[in-house]
């Protein structure tokens, strides 16, 4: 999948898993959710994430390739674990940037080219019904977009107005 795309469908299960859980939708939450979004294709010089911070992505292109570590398990967990331990934010930017990175792995497995979930074992694994850059990618995001909008029109319209009577808005 395409950066937008990733940011796209990370921030629509955060948006679901707020309404659902004790996550409150925060601008640190957002910004920790696209971080996590963005994060898995840091192995990639050319990626949204890579062109910015070259001095990491091209090295670590050059070790593990694209798709290879960052978007497996053992990354999740240890993801999780280096948040866990030194993430001085808490448990909700942590579960926001885990959202972020887990729905990226979830893009990238609808593609053709699959995820290496068992790294450094080589297979990946895949339910390919679209191509990265498609326009099958492009009207599956924008037909996600329409439903979680129809979806949560009164979730997010509660949160708007709590945010408006705390002053926020």
């Amino acid at each position: 999948m395409m950066a937008m795309s990733h940011v796209l469908t990370s921030l629509a299960a955060w948006s679901v898993a707020a309404q659902y859980t004790s996550l409150e939708p925060t601008a640190g939450g957002m910004l920790a959710v696209i971080a996590g979004a963005l994060l898995p294709d840091i192995d990639h010089p050319k990626s949204w994430l890579g062109r910015r911070l070259w001095f990491i992505s091209a090295p670590l292109s050059l070790l593990i390739g694209h798709r290879g570590m960052t978007h497996s398990l053992l990354a999740v967990i240890a993801l999780g674990a280096a948040l866990t331990l030194y993430g001085p934010l808490g448990g909700y930017l942590i579960a926001s940037v885990c959202i972020g990175y887990l729905t990226h792995m979830a893009g990238d497995f609808v593609t053709k080219g699959g995820i290496p979930v068992f790294w450094p074992l080589k297979r990946r694994f895949a339910l390919p019904i679209m191509v990265t850059g498609s326009i099958v990618e492009f009207l599956s995001v924008a037909a996600l977009m329409v439903a979680l909008a129809y979806h949560q029109a009164d979730y997010w319209t509660e949160q708007a107005g709590t945010l408006l009577n705390r002053g926020f808005i």
